[in-house]
Protein backbone atom coordinates (compact mmCIF):
# COMPACT_ATOMS: atom_id res chain seq x y z
CA UNK A 1 0.00 0.00 0.00
CA UNK A 2 2.68 2.55 0.85
CA UNK A 3 5.04 1.72 -1.96
CA UNK A 4 1.63 2.77 -4.29
CA UNK A 5 1.19 5.39 -2.88
CA UNK A 6 4.88 6.53 -3.25
CA UNK A 7 5.17 5.72 -6.44
CA UNK A 8 2.00 7.19 -7.58
CA UNK A 9 3.19 10.58 -5.90
CA UNK A 10 7.02 10.10 -7.48
CA UNK A 11 4.72 9.45 -10.97
CA UNK A 12 2.65 12.41 -10.40
CA UNK A 13 6.08 15.12 -9.67
CA UNK A 14 7.51 13.86 -12.99
CA UNK A 15 4.41 14.38 -15.08
CA UNK A 16 3.89 17.61 -13.35
CA UNK A 17 7.44 18.54 -13.72
CA UNK A 18 7.79 17.08 -17.40
CA UNK A 19 4.42 19.35 -17.94
CA UNK A 20 6.19 22.67 -16.73
CA UNK A 21 9.40 22.08 -18.26
CA UNK A 22 7.71 21.93 -21.95
CA UNK A 23 5.56 24.81 -21.28
CA UNK A 24 8.15 27.23 -19.84
CA UNK A 25 10.30 26.55 -23.58
CA UNK A 26 7.64 28.02 -25.44
CA UNK A 27 7.72 31.10 -26.72
CA UNK A 28 6.43 34.09 -24.91
CA UNK A 29 3.22 35.41 -26.86
CA UNK A 30 2.82 38.92 -28.38
CA UNK A 31 -0.61 39.74 -27.80
CA UNK A 32 -1.77 38.41 -24.04
CA UNK A 33 -4.26 40.03 -22.35
CA UNK A 34 -3.39 39.49 -18.85
CA UNK A 35 0.16 38.81 -17.13
CA UNK A 36 -0.25 37.32 -13.67
CA UNK A 37 2.14 38.21 -10.96
CA UNK A 38 1.88 35.43 -8.10
CA UNK A 39 2.44 37.38 -4.57
CA UNK A 40 5.32 36.34 -2.43
CA UNK A 41 6.61 37.21 0.75
CA UNK A 42 7.22 41.47 1.70
CA UNK A 43 9.29 42.61 4.04
CA UNK A 44 7.64 45.23 6.13
CA UNK A 45 6.60 46.82 2.83
CA UNK A 46 9.37 46.02 0.84
CA UNK A 47 9.14 43.58 -1.91
CA UNK A 48 11.01 39.94 -1.40
CA UNK A 49 13.14 39.57 -4.34
CA UNK A 50 11.05 36.54 -6.27
CA UNK A 51 8.57 39.21 -5.77
CA UNK A 52 10.60 41.70 -7.15
CA UNK A 53 11.60 40.19 -10.18
CA UNK A 54 8.53 38.63 -10.98
CA UNK A 55 7.24 42.73 -11.15
CA UNK A 56 10.09 43.28 -13.14
CA UNK A 57 9.61 41.21 -15.57
CA UNK A 58 5.74 41.86 -15.76
CA UNK A 59 6.99 45.49 -16.15
CA UNK A 60 9.01 44.71 -18.92
CA UNK A 61 6.24 43.12 -20.58
CA UNK A 62 4.01 45.26 -20.11
CA UNK A 63 6.30 48.50 -21.38
CA UNK A 64 6.50 46.85 -25.24
CA UNK A 65 2.53 45.41 -25.39
CA UNK A 66 0.20 48.37 -24.60
CA UNK A 67 -2.72 46.38 -24.68
CA UNK A 68 -2.16 43.99 -21.85
CA UNK A 69 -3.15 44.38 -18.17
CA UNK A 70 -1.54 42.87 -15.18
CA UNK A 71 -3.35 41.10 -11.97
CA UNK A 72 -1.39 41.53 -9.29
CA UNK A 73 -2.09 39.08 -6.26
CA UNK A 74 -1.15 37.91 -2.95
CA UNK A 75 -2.14 38.66 0.63
CA UNK A 76 -0.79 40.33 3.76
CA UNK A 77 0.67 37.74 6.44
CA UNK A 78 0.20 38.42 10.01
CA UNK A 79 4.69 40.71 9.83
CA UNK A 80 4.10 42.40 6.38
CA UNK A 81 2.91 45.91 7.01
CA UNK A 82 1.37 45.70 3.22
CA UNK A 83 -0.29 42.76 1.05
CA UNK A 84 2.37 41.50 -1.76
CA UNK A 85 -0.50 42.82 -3.98
CA UNK A 86 -0.35 46.19 -2.85
CA UNK A 87 3.48 45.94 -3.07
CA UNK A 88 3.70 44.52 -6.54
CA UNK A 89 0.75 47.38 -7.53
CA UNK A 90 3.38 50.26 -6.06
CA UNK A 91 6.06 48.92 -8.02
CA UNK A 92 4.35 48.69 -10.88
CA UNK A 93 2.81 52.20 -10.33
CA UNK A 94 6.33 54.09 -9.22
CA UNK A 95 7.30 52.78 -12.86
CA UNK A 96 4.90 54.24 -15.25
CA UNK A 97 1.96 51.48 -15.58
CA UNK A 98 -1.20 53.52 -15.24
CA UNK A 99 -3.92 52.36 -12.73
CA UNK A 100 -6.36 51.34 -15.08
CA UNK A 101 -4.04 48.34 -16.74
CA UNK A 102 -3.31 47.00 -13.02
CA UNK A 103 -6.04 45.02 -11.41
CA UNK A 104 -5.15 44.29 -7.48
CA UNK A 105 -5.96 42.09 -4.95
CA UNK A 106 -8.85 40.22 -7.35
CA UNK A 107 -11.26 38.13 -5.14
CA UNK A 108 -10.11 34.10 -5.65
CA UNK A 109 -13.76 33.95 -7.85
CA UNK A 110 -12.68 36.54 -9.84
CA UNK A 111 -9.41 35.78 -10.78
CA UNK A 112 -10.75 32.15 -11.30
CA UNK A 113 -13.47 33.93 -13.86
CA UNK A 114 -10.59 35.58 -15.44
CA UNK A 115 -8.19 32.42 -16.29
CA UNK A 116 -10.91 30.14 -17.03
CA UNK A 117 -12.34 32.83 -19.48
CA UNK A 118 -11.65 30.94 -22.78
CA UNK A 119 -10.98 33.72 -25.07
CA UNK A 120 -8.16 35.09 -22.76
CA UNK A 121 -4.35 34.66 -23.72
CA UNK A 122 -2.96 34.72 -20.23
CA UNK A 123 1.49 34.84 -18.91
CA UNK A 124 2.30 33.40 -15.76
CA UNK A 125 5.54 34.39 -13.75
CA UNK A 126 5.91 31.97 -11.47
CA UNK A 127 8.52 30.28 -9.33
CA UNK A 128 9.00 26.78 -7.64
CA UNK A 129 7.60 28.16 -4.44
CA UNK A 130 4.34 28.63 -6.15
CA UNK A 131 3.43 25.21 -7.16
CA UNK A 132 0.67 24.41 -5.77
CA UNK A 133 -1.24 27.72 -7.29
CA UNK A 134 0.49 26.51 -10.77
CA UNK A 135 -0.73 22.89 -10.02
CA UNK A 136 -4.16 24.19 -9.34
CA UNK A 137 -4.49 26.33 -11.83
CA UNK A 138 -2.76 23.83 -14.96
CA UNK A 139 -5.75 21.70 -13.48
CA UNK A 140 -8.80 24.08 -13.96
CA UNK A 141 -7.27 25.27 -17.68
CA UNK A 142 -6.54 21.40 -18.79
CA UNK A 143 -10.56 21.21 -17.99
CA UNK A 144 -11.48 23.90 -20.07
CA UNK A 145 -8.43 23.43 -22.62
CA UNK A 146 -9.28 26.59 -24.73
CA UNK A 147 -7.27 29.45 -22.81
CA UNK A 148 -3.74 30.19 -23.79
CA UNK A 149 -1.33 29.86 -21.08
CA UNK A 150 2.64 30.29 -21.00
CA UNK A 151 4.48 29.48 -17.59
CA UNK A 152 8.05 30.56 -16.83
CA UNK A 153 9.79 29.23 -14.33
CA UNK A 154 12.63 31.16 -12.57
Amino acid sequence: MIYTFIGSLVLYIVIISFCMYQTAHKSVPQNADYVLVLGSKVDGDQMSPSLKERAKTALSYLKTHKQTKVIVTGGKGSDEEISEAEAAYRFLRKAGIKKNRIIKRVSQLLLLRILLSPKRKLIFKINESCLLAVIFICFALLLLQSAKVLMFIL
